[in-house]
């Protein structure tokens, strides 16, 4: 607060502005404001006028709906601006205008690379210190003592602690690629420059500094997993030695370097999100917001949170229970891959998968700060459609969270409550909805709004999918664009109703009418054992080599091609030839059920 007043008053801005800002939204009418209103759009006004930056060419930013902040303008435009546009949504602390937050101090003064670290001993010193509500659960003492404990001066000629430091040193390490040698060599540094008697409690190499930051409890949980991506070693397959379907052994071949230590092939990074979801109630900065999304607000026609729309509101009325707790998570998922040494370098495909929480307000909700990363899936190849044998872990949890929940102290009310946690949205581009979604993105049937009531047509020489002129059906049926023969494809009038939505009893309905592929998933097993007998010298393939075996799906007789190919254009359906994800363009197979994908993946949707 001290630096914020200093702040304020290097600024010169006048310090009489009226913390109450309910008037910005409440005291205006169309073309009528009321008296309040007019008295704080001048008390704004002069302070917006009065900082060096307005001194300088006499505009400031206009915080108008139209304008957000983006350009300035002189006084007298702003007025008229905010006079007919108002003040945009959620713009009670003037951020651009010489206030600011007690985060976005620390960020300023540490140039973005803050561990905000003050702001959890202040919520750790609080936490100890309560005297009214409930006491804080056993975890959440215990990290409010970790972090006092961690938090003391390293000597009493400084102010930093040895988690601050070790924090920081570890940041610098990771941002700028520092060998394990060199960090060693700076922490050997410091104990020299400082003595070992002031530096007793400074960890001496990278090993001990993980060790003082893995006590935040923040681990980690290292899946191991088939380098063919057919299976994780999770549950109950955990303790076993080879895959169950293709047979791949779990551990790589002992060297005579490494001759007694196991090393996995694959190995999936899962990070939980029940203790980061309790660290968002933990901390004050964060746990005040999180009712965010059930406060009342002026404005019904604008969608400013996504509470505001009827996804949410349809949830709400379906699960009454769950949306009595207002301090329930609403989460999101996100996911698509990159390639983590650049495409020049070496192929690797790299999968993260991201849980955004959705309680805390628009401007807050996507900040990196609060993007909870799930699980790292590894590459060198992308996951296809065995996304949902590495997302194991992550639906188990959200399971538990959806019914049973877990108990959480909430440091702002002083209360502890079952904290639960519902899944409402994917994000990711269309072809990873494929993966996500069990859905085939590719052929005719592409479309998860029109399913099989399709209304595409083949190009007459490359034979591809088009999907023009396929949205005029949307439109209301008394529509100029519906019998309109020129603007569209010609000669063509559209008078057809759109696809009717499909509720969940349907879909799972026309899950359940699918018939599993017992065959997928062998297929790589079988490969294996070809392969293994081929290098014996035997020589059993009854198909041809493996690799035509596996070209030609899961036959082993020369027409294979014909049981998938239904339109004769040498289309292979069951693999096709392009479709690395093993998705084929089986519009005329698989087109009873509206979709191309695999069958053996329904059922795990």
């Amino acid at each position: 607060m001290a630096d914020q007043s200093a702040r304020s008053e290097h600024s010169g801005a006048p310090s009489n502005v009226d913390d109450n800002r309910s008037w910005m939204y409440k005291g205006r009418k169309g073309k009528m404001f009321t008296p309040a209103w007019q008295h704080g759009l001048d008390n704004f006004l002069e302070r917006a006028f009065s900082l060096p930056d307005a001194a300088v060419d006499g505009e400031s930013h206009c915080p108008c709906t139209k304008c957000f902040c983006r350009h300035k303008c002189k006084r007298d435009v702003m007025t008229r601006h905010l006079c007919n546009n108002g003040f945009m949504l959620g713009y009670e602390r003037w951020t651009s205008h010489g206030e600011y937050d007690t985060h976005e101090i620390v960020e300023h003064d540490n140039d973005g690379d803050a561990d905000r670290m003050d702001d959890m001993l202040i919520d750790a010193i609080t936490a100890e210190g309560v005297s009214v509500g409930d006491e804080p659960t056993e975890a959440a003492k215990k990290f409010y003592e970790m972090l006092v404990e961690a938090d003391k001066p390293l000597h009493e000629k400084t102010t930093q602690s040895r988690l601050s430091i070790v924090g920081r040193l570890m940041t610098i390490k990771t941002q700028y690629n520092l060998s394990e040698a060199c960090y060693n060599e700076i922490m050997s540094l410091i104990h020299d420059s400082v003595g070992d008697d002031a530096a007793k409690d400074l960890p001496t190499n990278v090993h001990r500094s993980k060790k003082l930051v893995h006590s935040l409890a923040m681990p980690y949980v290292k899946i191991h997993a088939c380098p063919n991506n057919c299976m994780i070693y999770y549950k109950e397959n955990e303790n076993k030695d080879k895959c169950t379907i293709c047979k791949e052994p779990r551990y790589e071949e002992p060297t005579a370097k490494n001759n007694s230590r196991k090393i996995p092939r694959k190995v999936l990074r899962y990070l939980p999100i029940t203790p980061r979801l309790q660290r968002l109630y933990m901390s004050q900065s964060t746990a005040k917001h999180m009712d965010y999304h059930a406060r009342p607000r002026d404005s019904e026609r604008i969608m400013v949170h996504p509470s505001d729309g009827e996804a949410w509101k349809e949830f709400d009325n379906e699960y009454k229970n769950f949306a009595e707790e207002v301090r329930n998570v609403r989460l999101c998922l996100a996911t698509d891959g990159f390639t983590t040494f650049g495409m020049t370098v070496a192929s690797y495909s790299c999968w993260p998968v991201f849980v955004v929480p959705y309680n805390l307000p628009p401007e807050l909700c996507m900040k990196q700060s609060n993007l909870i990363l799930a699980l790292v899936i590894p590459g060198p190849d992308y996951p296809g459609k065995t996304l949902n044998v590495f997302m194991q872990p992550l639906i188990d949890e959200l399971d538990d969270l959806w019914k049973n929940g877990v108990y959480t102290f909430d440091s702002h009310r002083k209360q502890n409550f079952i904290l639960k946690a519902a899944l409402l949205w994917t994000i990711h581009d269309f072809p990873a909805y494929g993966l996500v979604a069990c859905w085939s993105t590719h052929g005719k049937l592409a479309c998860p709004i029109c399913g099989s009531d399709i209304d595409t047509f083949s190009l007459e020489n490359g034979r591809k999918p088009c999907w023009f002129d396929c949205h005029r059906r949307f439109l209301p049926s008394n529509h100029a664009f519906r019998r309109s023969v020129k603007c569209f494809r010609k000669k063509k009038i559209v008078l057809n109703l759109p696809p009717k939505p499909m509720s969940g009893e349907d879909v799972y309905k026309e899950l359940q009418s699918l018939v599993p592929d017992k065959t997928v998933g062998l297929e790589r097993g079988r490969d294996a054992d070809c392969q293994h007998e081929s290098e014996k010298g035997m020589g059993n393939n009854t198909g041809g080599s493996p690799s035509h075996e596996k070209d030609r799906g899961t036959n082993n007789d020369d027409n294979a091609d014909d049981n998938y190919d239904n339109e004769g254009d040498g289309d292979d359906y069951g693999y096709g030839e392009d479709d690395d994800d093993g998705y084929g363009y089986g519009d005329d197979y698989y087109g009873t059920y509206g979709n191309g994908h695999d069958d053996s993946y329904d059922e795990d949707c």
